[in-house]
């Protein structure tokens, strides 16, 4: 099939109407009042008088005021020397500043004339409507055409509109062609030409827009093109963010999309849409391949999300987006029935999908009713979550409790009951770690010396350890865990005239007998008195790791020898 060449056919000048359209919307929101030094005679001296001379954009009144010293407004800088005293409000303004005009009660900023070359952009629009076009052939197309409307004041704060072709999308029957009117400018700006430009490739730089950007027409205009049975007039009234090019796009794809919209299903479609929009969107760049979670081979809405046709009833009456569809597809094995997603959506779709995915012998609506139950009964505790619950039962075995009694699983005050198993965790740890310690300290022990004045042993506790780093002000009380799975060894020196002050802290590398830090308050280094006992003291401990490894080497002679029957050395 030939390609038609669309740039003659599309119209270079927008709807008469689109500026009241665009009013109408709320799509103009920039005001301003430019203001300027007058002179204005007085009618009872006669005498002219210096006054500001006032006009606002919205309105297009035009009013006097009173002259201010900018330097005796709100800021003391300003881009115009003076400002102006709205009477009306009783305010001094300077250039800059945002007030309300007397007239017509919009808020609009104020501008010095000075500060206005020759026009100022106040607004930058881009509308969309929808046009019927004739190839030549007398076949008829859908054109989805944007325009830039650049709002511009002069000047004298009278508005003027300026209306350029911007880019326009037609859809042929099993693709759509897209056309600009601009050329890249500097800095990422885009110069309007005024005529089209057919592209070789797709894009749907559009992307998501607001609905009330997009122009109204009749739905009769569609009959008898690609789009006769899109439904896009459905489809545009079904969110206030909408993606029209890339929905023509799907539907010239899949044209059983349209059984979707018919059947009240538009705001799942525009959901789909536009999480694809967000994600590339960031380019600029949005290109509609294929919607996944949709099975396109099947006709029937139902079939095609998935569902039964009573899940598919529930779903058009709640208005379930993409996200609660998507949900429910999920949990439906686990018995959460159609009428149960808007429970479950209080405590969150993620956390109640991890819950079933750690307990899924575990009936989810059951739990939900007792956490509902919860937050009636005690609506002065915290906000009780699905979390709470997954983290008390967790706890459940190692605190030895039984899961199989319902009293338990299910505490009269759940809150209460998850903070005292925490406490009783804490507990048990700590009393775990108690015991490690002296286990340990029992096992280092061995290491103890005296020498010269001073004399070197294990920590016996955490308490312990946590106190000489405070007393020196270092870090070994993090140590504490490493020290008791026997990871490191810690070891205190002290004065033996003074065995309780904290004098220097050794860490000792057990396997290797190796010192791996000493470090005294503040963690400074070794005195000379120090290093020369932490080298005996090294030596000691080395004489005996041999002296361990010699008899230990004896005991598994005589063992052997005497497995064999024979005679052990005397």
């Amino acid at each position: 099939m030939e390609q038609v060449n669309y740039e003659k056919l599309l119209p270079t000048e927008p709807p008469k109407d689109i500026i009241n359209f665009l009013y109408h919307n709320g799509c103009f929101k920039n005001n301003y009042i430019v203001y300027k030094s007058a002179w204005v005679r007085n009618p009872l001296t006669g005498k002219k008088e210096r006054m500001v001379h006032c006009v606002c954009s919205a309105c297009e009144n035009e009013w006097y005021e009173r002259r201010v010293d900018a330097s005796g407004c709100h800021s003391a800088y300003a881009p115009a020397p003076f400002g102006f005293y709205n009477s009306q409000y009783g305010e001094s303004v300077i250039d800059g500043q945002v007030t309300i005009c007397p007239f017509c009660d919009t808020e609009a900023q104020a501008v010095h004339v000075g500060n206005i070359r020759n026009t100022k952009a106040v607004d930058e629009i881009y509308p969309i409507t929808v046009e019927r076009i004739c190839d030549y052939i007398s076949k008829y197309y859908i054109a989805l055409i944007a325009w830039r409307i650049v709002r511009v004041m002069h000047k004298d704060g009278k508005i003027r509109f300026e209306k350029y072709p911007y880019e326009a999308y037609v859809c042929e029957d099993r693709k759509i062609v897209r056309l600009t009117a601009y050329m890249p400018g500097c800095y990422g700006s885009k110069i309007c030409m005024g005529a089209w430009e057919q592209k070789k490739r797709f894009e749907d730089t559009f992307g998501k827009i607001g609905s009330q950007l997009l122009h109204p027409f009749d739905p009769d205009i569609l009959i008898g093109t690609s789009l006769e049975n899109s439904k896009l007039d459905m489809y545009i009234k079904s969110d206030s963010v909408i993606c029209p090019v890339s929905y023509c796009n799907l539907f010239l794809k899949h044209k059983n999309v349209e059984n979707l919209i018919v059947q009240g299903m538009s705001k799942f479609v525009s959901d789909k849409l536009l999480k694809l929009a967000a994600n590339y969107y960031s380019s600029y760049v949005y290109s509609i391949t294929h919607i996944k979670d949709i099975n396109w081979k099947e006709q029937k809405p139902h079939r095609m999300l998935g569902l039964t046709k009573d899940e598919f009833k529930t779903a058009k009456k709640k208005k379930w987006t993409d996200t609660d569809i998507k949900f429910y597809l999920s949990v439906r094995c686990a018995g959460v029935r159609p009428e149960d997603v808007a429970k479950c959506n209080k405590y969150g779709y993620s956390a109640v999908e991890v819950f079933i995915e750690n307990f899924p012998s575990e009936n989810i609506m059951k739990v939900i009713r007792y956490l509902d139950r919860q937050k009636k009964k005690y609506p002065g505790q915290r906000k009780v979550t699905l979390s709470d619950l997954s983290d008390y039962w967790e706890m459940l075995p190692q605190l030895g409790e039984d899961m199989n009694d319902n009293d338990v699983v299910y505490p009269q005050n759940l809150i209460r009951a998850h903070d005292m198993a925490v406490e009783r965790m804490n507990y048990k740890e700590s009393e775990e770690l108690k015991a490690a310690f002296v286990q340990r300290f029992h096992e280092l022990s061995k290491y103890d010396y005296v020498d010269n004045g001073l004399f070197i042993r294990p920590a016996a506790s955490e308490a312990e350890l946590i106190a000489e780093g405070k007393k020196l002000h270092h870090c070994v009380g993090g140590y504490a865990k490493r020290h008791s799975k026997g990871d490191t060894a810690i070891f205190f020196i002290r004065h033996v005239t003074e065995p309780d002050i904290s004098y220097f802290t050794l860490e000792l590398d057990e396997k290797n007998l190796k010192v791996r830090q000493n470090r005294g308050c503040r963690n400074c280094a070794r005195t000379d008195e120090v290093k020369l006992f932490e080298e005996k003291w090294i030596e000691h401990i080395r004489n005996l790791r041999k002296e361990e490894n010699k008899n230990g080497n004896r005991h598994s002679k005589s063992e052997h020898n005497r497995k064999r029957g024979g005679k052990t050395a005397a």
